[in-house]
């Protein structure tokens, strides 16, 4: 097993983020107000270094 399971999120990673905060929110209601601008909700200019894990890992 690598230690590389978590990676820097890039911009390309964004599309897929914002699905998958789409199906959480439908099924959780989390955010409870969805965002005007997901992508940037999830993006914020302060962002320091986000993580993604890659599809398939855990």
């Amino acid at each position: 097993m690598s230690g590389d399971l978590i990676r820097e999120r890039g911009d390309a990673d964004l599309d897929g983020c914002v699905a998958l905060l789409r199906d959480v929110h439908a099924a959780d209601g989390y955010p409870v107000n969805w965002p005007e601008d997901p992508r940037g909700w999830l993006a914020p200019p302060e962002l320091v270094r986000p993580g993604h894990f890659p599809s398939g890992t855990r």
